[in-house]
Formats: structure tokens, C-alpha cells, sequence
């Protein structure tokens, strides 16, 4: 679901357009960019903002601020949908910056707050009402307001992906993640500590190594529940799981159903 609201008039910061969006589980991401610098807020839910050779972790709370013309792209959790407002304005900076705008300046703000200013604006701009561009003007001010003190005052959303150690961690862990291959293992291959290891790949993709090796089994087991005949203890032993037991209470934590309902699913979508 996107709404988006085009305005052409003038204000203190100027406002060129404001959205809402929801991405789905149907919904296929793509690489695009806006002349116009952009504030994107997060109101529900969780995903990522991929661009600029980085990709970023956004929660509910979490902002960014893209700078026009940089190529970037939003996406849900696998699991969960996101639910973002976004802002285009075609003259903002921070006060003091002498770099002005960066690729991606991220925040985290009091969600309540801007979700109601967000909100607000887009109902004037539907409703039109009487001196309606007076008070959209107000609201784009007070949220481009919020945005640049919160830049100032937090560290903002984390960051993914971007050091070579996680993303050799990441790689380890891929190939093989039905094997007990524990955090202890990938730091010797990659000959560092095991207390630099698990602290980088914590912060910088807010997982353990565990929780990552756990994503990567449970992907490879809808894969094949998907797209092969085996039997769902098959599939538990091919990605890891001692226990066809274990595997189902896993699978159902993390996807929300047991893997037989998944694969009902799954067949009568193809139907």
C-alpha cells in the first residue's frame, strides 16, 4: 500500500511531497532516487534502507534523512511488514555542518511524536481546508526541526553490513550453517578474538551468531519445503536441527507457522 501527496507551493523549508507506505509481503524493492532530499520515519514494524554500498537496520523510531539523488532502496523484514512516512523537501541542511547532508543521516526520535506530525500533515493536505498550506507549512518545519536535533543528540539506526570481518563472518556462517559451527570456530578461521568477533557482528547487524546461523537454516528449510518432496524430518536434518521437534518449535518462532502449515501454504498459493 503507498499513498503520496504531491504539493507544488512554497514554504520556509520547501515541501514537495509526503507518503505513506506499507511494505508488504508482495512488495518487490527497487533501486531508486529522489532530485529532493528525503526524511523517511519508520511508524510500525521493521526492515532496511539499502544503498550507498551499505544497509542500514530500521526499526519503529528510527529515521533517515536522504540526501537527493542517491540511489537507495526500503525493504520488510522477512516476517514483518514496514510501515514508513516519508517527506520530500528541497532545501534542508543542519545548522554548523560544513559537509551539509550525508548520503544517509540517521536518527531515532520519540516514534509518538512524529508519527502524529506525519500524520497531521497528510490529513491537511487531503482535506484542503481553509488556510491548509499555513498549517502543512507549520508541520514540515517542526518535523524537519525534530529531525536535524535528533541527528545531533543520537547515535541514529545500525548499520548491517560494511566491515570485512562481519561480512566474512556472514559467509562462514552461510556455508555451513547445518554443521555446529559456533562462534568460537569462525573466529579461529578468521583470526581474531572471540570477544571482537561477537561484538562487531552484534553491532553491526543486531544478531548473535547464533540467531544468524538460525535465519540461515530456517531460509534453506523453506526453500525446501517449497520447492522439493522431502519429508519435513529430512529437511530437519539436512539444515541442522537434531530434532524434528526442535525444528518445528524453531520454525514457529520465527516464521509463525509449523513447517507442515508452511508448506500448505505454499502449495495452495501455486494452486
Amino acid at each position: 500500500m503507498h499513498q503520496r501527496l504531491l504539493y507544488t507551493g512554497k514554504t520556509p523549508t520547501e515541501l514537495i511531497y509526503v507518503s505513506k507506505t506499507n511494505l508488504e509481503k508482495d512488495f518487490v524493492p527497487v533501486m531508486h532516487s529522489h532530485l529532493n532530499t528525503e526524511i523517511l520515519f519508520v511508524t510500525e514494524g521493521s526492515g532496511y534502507l539499502i544503498g550507498n554500498d551499505k544497509k542500514y537496520r530500521l526499526n519503529k523510531g528510527d529515521g533517515v534523512i536522504i540526501r537527493g539523488s542517491v540511489m537507495h532502496r526500503e525493504e520488510r523484514d522477512e516476517n514483518r511488514n514496514m510501515e514508513f512516512y516519508a517527506v520530500g523537501v528541497s532545501d534542508f541542511g543542519f545548522s554548523g555542518s560544513d559537509d551539509g547532508i550525508k548520503a544517509f543521516t540517521a536518527f531515532v526520535s520519540d516514534s509518538k511524536t512524529l508519527a502524529v506530525l506525519f500524520s497531521a500533515l497528510m490529513d491537511e493536505m487531503k482535506r484542503a481546508a481553509p488556510l491548509w498550506e499555513t498549517v502543512a507549512a507549520s508541520y514540515v518545519n517542526v518535523i524537519t526541526a525534530l529531525a536535524s536535533r535528533y541527528t545531533g543528540a543520537q547515535k541514529g539506526v545500525k548499520e548491517v553490513y560494511g566491515t570485512g570481518l562481519t561480512a566474512c563472518a556472514k559467509r562462514i556462517i552461510e556455508s555451513k550453517f547445518y554443521s555446529p559451527v559456533k562462534a568460537e570456530d569462525v573466529a579461529a578461521v578468521l583470526s581474531v578474538s572471540y570477544s571482537t568477533l561477537i561484538h562487531t557482528f552484534k553491532r553491526e547487524t543486531g544478531m548473535t551468531i547464533t540467531d544468524y546461523k538460525t535465519l540461515c537454516r530456517i531460509n534453506e528449510a523453506k526453500s525446501l519445503l517449497t520447492l522439493t518432496d522431502m519429508s519435513i524430518n529430512q529437511i530437519a536434518l539436512n539444515v541442522g536441527f537434531g530434532t524434528n521437534t526442535y525444528f518445528t518449535k524453531t520454525f514457529r518462532e520465527n516464521v509463525g507457522l509449523t513447517p507442515k502449515q508452511y508448506r500448505d501454504r505454499a502449495e495452495t498459493n501455486k494452486g
